[in-house]
């Protein structure tokens, strides 16, 4: 593997201190979850957790996934490189197995398989990729040293004829009786709870490189009733937003049956015929489930400083893509809408104390985890990768290596099977653009291609990550602008 030049400098004092020359990283990624969170701000959603973590760590306001789907997504993370610059465009080609072997016609390794390669113990568990680590298997050996389990419980389900076949399906939601350790994510954080106070009592001089996949708030809206009772049902705000204007509905928007066609007692509706208390049911599960992972990250950065690791690992926290609740009546994800694409993101680096509560607003996407981590852990920065290191807003957070970043998206219209695809960018100018075209994503357009336009005002004159107006044919100059940057493809 070739690498670009980079001489370290700075090492975290506290590493020696430990006997180990390099930080230990814990790299957490939650499931669906979106970004209007109690760290940004007025939210319903009680994550006390975060919140305490984020007065010792940087805050990022503008942290976007390069697309609004899980294993596309992830799998742009563990490459660093973008879905169209080949990356995975869909769920399958997320899957562990299939992003190490795209990655290696590439000349990359996955972000844990090059921590391994660079003598950290790797240690992975939960969902990181489209599927579950899997201990005993041959692509969990290539990226980790230490495979966890989630075998836990994961929703209630009934079983229901489909397409005149006999399947078991979950039911949306279940405030389950067990405990908040024999959910799956529980399971799980125990688990690496377990290994870190193993590790620390070990004398091991090695750094750690921790991976925990959190599958929660995906549905089934599933957990511990506990975490249910934070909430009451009357309270729950039932968006009425509806679409924009001028949109290409069936490219702009997620289908209506989305996540509600996978689950047992939904699978009957679609976003406008869903019943009203049922979607208060759903925001109330989501809302628990979002505090359930909430607690389970405290029990991970407590199980850091009861074993005296806290001070000498970087903790990065963030979500796969963003979630809708209703907006536009529909559920879930699977839009290059900014709600869709905006990620909660804290990143706590050690050496970088003076700037921990600090909150910046520097464009920065998934894919530039992967060189970010590297630089900061004093390692080389993997050449033939996409991202670009956020290490300095860490220590400065008015910079940014990034004025904008993309996320693209193909389509299939359900009626006629003809297929699509948008690019999206966000710039720091506040202002989120999308163009699509008929035909392959890898076919991307001239400018004479392009079908359909969207602009919206997120952060300039207003700031919601609800795109409600569509104003491309109020400035034609700002279209004309952020569709050539769009066109480009970087």
């Amino acid at each position: 593997m070739n690498f670009k030049t980079f001489l370290p400098l700075m090492l975290l004092g506290t590493s020696l201190l430990h006997g180990q020359s390099k930080p230990n990283v814990l790299f957490i990624i939650v499931d669906d979850l979106m970004k209007q969170l109690e760290v940004y701000g007025d939210s319903p959603i009680k994550t006390p957790e975060l919140l305490k973590f984020s007065k010792e760590a940087m805050t990022f306001d503008r942290a976007y996934a390069q697309y609004p789907l899980c294993g596309p997504s992830r799998a742009a993370l563990m490459t660093s490189r973008f879905p169209d610059n080949g990356g995975a465009t869909y769920n399958k080609a997320g899957k562990s197995a299939m992003v190490q072997k795209n990655a290696a016609k590439f000349g990359v390794q996955t972000m844990p398989a090059y921590f391994k390669s660079q003598g950290y113990i790797t240690v992975g568990g939960g969902k990181l990729y489209h599927n579950s680590v899997m201990p005993d298997k041959a692509d969990t050996a290539v990226d980790f040293n230490v495979a966890l389990s989630n075998h836990g419980h994961d929703g209630k389900k009934k079983k229901v004829k489909v397409d005149g076949k006999i399947k078991k399906m979950t039911f949306i939601t279940e405030a389950s009786n067990k405990g908040p350790f024999e959910h799956k994510d529980g399971l799980l954080v125990k688990q690496a709870k377990d290994w870190m106070a193993q590790h620390a009592g070990s004398g091991e001089g090695k750094p750690f490189f921790m991976c925990i996949g959190l599958k929660k708030p995906h549905s089934p809206y599933s957990c511990p009733k506990s975490f249910w009772d934070i909430y009451k049902r009357e309270e729950m705000e039932v968006s009425s937003v509806k679409a924009p204007n001028d949109i290409l509905s069936h490219y702009s928007l997620s289908s209506p049956d989305a996540l509600l066609k996978v689950h047992s007692d939904t699978m009957k509706y679609d976003g406008v015929t869903l019943p009203h208390a049922k979607k208060e049911e759903m925001i109330h599960g989501y809302q628990a489930c979002v505090s359930y992972a909430d607690f389970l990250c405290g029990e991970l950065l407590k199980a850091l400083k009861e074993n005296e690791l806290y001070d000498n690992t970087i903790v990065v926290f963030t979500s796969d893509h963003g979630y809708k609740l209703g907006e536009y009546d529909r559920w879930a994800k699977y839009t290059l809408h900014e709600k869709d694409t905006v990620v909660p993101f804290l990143v706590r680096a050690p050496q970088h104390k003076g700037q921990f509560g600090r909150k910046t607003k520097a464009i920065v996407g998934l894919i530039d985890i992967y060189p970010s981590l590297a630089e900061l852990c004093g390692l080389p920065i993997p050449d033939k990768i996409d991202g670009k290191s956020f290490a300095k807003t860490l220590s400065d957070p008015n910079w940014s290596e990034r004025q904008y970043i993309r996320a693209v998206l193909p389509r299939v219209a359900k009626e006629d099977h003809s297929k699509g695809a948008g690019v999206s960018i966000i710039h720091e100018n506040g202002y989120r653009y999308h163009h699509w075209w008929e035909g392959e994503l890898s076919s991307f357009p001239k400018a004479s291609d392009i079908v359909g336009y969207e602009l919206y005002d997120h952060y300039r004159e207003n700031q919601t990550a609800i795109s409600t107006r569509n104003i491309y044919k109020e400035k034609p100059e700002l279209l004309t602008q952020m569709r050539e940057l769009a066109l480009r493809k970087d």
